[in-house]
């Protein structure tokens, strides 16, 4: 790792943030990309005293990477970070950092809970989502589509919906973030994508019909759904002029 903490401050200096995630300024060099933050609107003047994460950070980061099938090429770190912005993703010198409040979390202490997740998902969201790299949907829609990433995540983890936004209330929209209400309902329709896709996978590999007949070519087929070691396939399968099936040959 060539880039030393001064000059990742030096990158983070000056940047104020105008929505969930803030593009460079004219004047800045290339280098200093643009930075997501979950929280508040922070001036990243005031950050200070960067420093190694802690196990149980650089643990959730690895177990969110783990349940949604990715690789946690994150370099974390902590910090004292102004106006109360919980934590931030930004990129520098080409490595993806997540970089948080370490007032913030309860860390340290041997312990987490799944607000920390939440918030250490929502960073995770923003590096997936390429939110760091282009400003392609308003700030608005880039924070609650990592905070749906986010409720993804948590029903991966394990967490209830009860426990994946318990802590959400009505609070208002701010210029770089939604409302309370609106961010509850997107950690909600991403909580309950992951656990329909959990349903899914716990569900026992059977083989056997899929759908109804349909028409190829002049004959009568169907969808065959085969398991093969618990994993499913499908197959076309079509009626011979006999009545029996056989197996097309583009299988």
């Amino acid at each position: 790792m060539n880039m030393s903490k001064a000059a990742l401050f030096a990158a983070c200096a000056g940047i104020a943030m105008l929505a969930g995630c803030a593009p460079k300024a004219a004047s800045e060099d290339w280098s200093a990309g643009r930075i997501c933050a979950f929280g508040a609107t922070p001036r990243f003047r005031g950050t200070t005293g960067l420093g190694p994460p802690s196990p149980e950070a650089v643990k959730i980061v690895r177990r969110i990477a783990q349940g949604v099938g990715i690789h946690a090429n994150f370099r974390i770190m902590s910090a004292n970070v102004e106006r109360g912005a919980t934590a931030f993703a930004t990129i520098r010198n080409n490595r993806r950092y997540i970089v948080y409040d370490r007032s913030e979390f309860s860390w340290g202490k041997g312990n987490a809970n799944w607000h920390d997740v939440y918030v250490m998902g929502h960073e995770v969201g923003h590096h997936i989502a390429s939110h760091v790299y282009a400003n392609e949907i308003s700030g608005h829609e880039q924070e609650l589509e990592a905070d749906r990433f986010a409720g993804f995540a948590l029903a991966r983890l394990g967490a209830s919906l009860k426990q994946a936004t318990s802590w959400f209330s009505d609070w208002p929209a701010t210029i770089s973030h939604p409302g309370g209400a609106r961010r509850r309902k997107a950690v909600i329709d991403g909580w309950m994508e992951g656990h329909r896709m959990m349903r899914l996978e716990a569900e026992p590999c059977a083989s056997g019909w899929s759908g109804s007949e349909i028409d190829v070519d002049g004959s009568i087929c169907r969808i065959a759904r085969i398991c093969s070691d618990g994993e499913p396939k499908t197959r076309l399968a079509c009626q011979d002029y006999d009545g029996s099936w056989r197996w097309t040959s583009a299988n």
